[in-house]
């Protein structure tokens, strides 16, 4: 069986779509500057990222840098951009994950960047993936499409997580912590991204991501536990943090 060479084109694009800043209403913006204005949290640093792991069961990673003037475009304190792939390259994902401490980081949606960059929307749904320890990964799967002669597809898995809870979308995190957004510490947005390539079907490059964010489900699990105890150290003995690194 000859291996599948996927297109890296849509990855590509896709990961620089991520980082584009657009405006989601000025409801969100104003709640963004009451809420950021309300109490200065601490960035998170950008060492407590180095841990993650680049072998995750059968997937075997690779950092992808991205241009300092990208990074700071995210409005992200940290992040991990790698390529992830198993059985011999065949099957390939882009793993995004940024880190932040203000709303603005939150801004960089799939529904919203990749339209901008000149992808169509074709197919969007809520999923709730089992994960090992017996709970639900929700998650919003996106499907997009370009081109018109030679379509290309691309498939994003989206969550976001608040202090550590997962939230399938941004409108239900908003929905949910509405009146207690002060009190969240630190936010994440994971997106996990296959490309079609021009032999995987829909169906088989869900599959694939789904397969890639419930294996890596507990090493961000992990993460957040890390940053989070980062945090107490960094806020309850700062000479502890120091001796510590």
């Amino acid at each position: 069986m000859k291996s599948e060479k996927l297109d890296r084109r849509p990855i590509v694009a896709a990961i620089a779509a991520t980082i584009i800043m657009l405006a989601s209403g000025l409801a969100f913006h104003t709640l963004i500057a009451r809420v950021n204005g309300s109490m200065a949290r601490l960035p998170i640093a950008p060492e407590v990222l180095e841990g993650f792991p680049m072998q995750i069961g059968d997937w075997t990673g690779v950092d992808v840098p991205l241009d300092e003037t990208i990074v700071e475009k995210t409005d992200s304190d940290a992040l991990i951009n790698r390529r992830y792939s198993r059985h011999n390259g065949r099957e390939s994902v882009g793993f995004y994950i940024a880190f932040g401490s203000t709303w603005e980081m939150m801004f960089h949606r799939p529904d919203v960047c990749y339209p901008s960059s000149g992808w169509t929307l074709v197919d969007h749904s809520l999923l709730e993936l089992p994960v090992n320890n017996g709970t639900k990964l929700p998650c919003t799967i996106f499907r997009f499409s370009q081109g018109e002669l030679e379509t290309r597809d691309v498939v994003v898995l989206y969550y976001c997580v608040a202090d550590g809870h997962t939230y399938s979308n941004i409108s239900l995190l908003r929905s949910r912590v509405w009146g207690a957004l002060a009190a969240v510490d630190n936010f994440a947005q994971v997106q996990i991204v296959v490309s079609s390539g021009g032999v995987l079907t829909p169906e088989a490059m869900i599959k694939i991501v789904s397969d890639f964010a419930v294996d890596s489900a507990s090493s961000i699990a992990e993460l957040f536990k890390n940053i989070q105890n980062d945090r107490i150290i960094e806020t309850t003995d700062p000479l502890q943090k120091e001796g510590s690194q």
